[in-house]
């Protein structure tokens, strides 16, 4: 069954989100799976097979691995907020590679300063973005001073945990 097929079949299903492991269990199937996530479908095909790729990487992020550069990109040009936040999701389980590094610190700027993104989006690129500045020490101040921008409005609880857990990420960088 294609994976089309397989997300309109069980995307309305209780056990959605289980379904990811038949992925893990036929590999061959993730390419496919990748193209459906980070192509131009209407809903809701890029929106489940992202929310499957999360639950992948979660759960075996190796399998991903070969697809690291398509999430990549995926990232720096995908507006759909669920795709993106899912595909930031399994970024977080990936080390940094430097392919298009600078466009995608660049993104991850954008998606924390910007208000129209969702919190979970803030959020996961806040993660991301410790990474990066454990690796670039000179972004540390920057990323202070958006986190400080921020919270002169009042932060939800997911980006106040966000900031708490990048805040414990980087506490040993001077």
């Amino acid at each position: 069954m294609k994976v089309q097929e397989l997300i309109l079949y069980h995307y309305k299903s209780r056990d959605f989100i289980s379904k990811h492991r038949y992925f893990i269990e036929n590999p061959e199937l993730l390419n496919e799976l990748i193209e459906v996530a980070t192509g131009n479908l209407n809903y809701p095909l890029p929106e489940y097979a992202s929310w499957w790729l999360f639950h992948i990487a979660r759960t075996n992020a190796i399998v991903l691995n070969p697809f690291h550069q398509q999430l990549i990109d995926c990232v720096l040009k995908n507006e759909n907020g669920t795709v993106l936040r899912n595909s930031l999701g399994v970024l977080n389980e990936f080390p940094l590679i430097e392919y298009k590094e600078g466009l995608l610190l660049d993104r991850l700027i954008h998606l924390l300063v910007a208000e129209n993104y969702k919190v979970a989006t803030q959020v996961y690129s806040l993660y991301l973005l410790a990474y990066f500045t454990k690796k670039y020490p000179e972004i540390k101040q920057e990323v202070l001073e958006i986190i400080k921008m921020k919270a002169e409005k009042p932060l939800t609880p997911a980006l106040r945990i966000g900031v708490k857990n990048y805040l414990k990420h980087i506490k040993s960088i001077n």
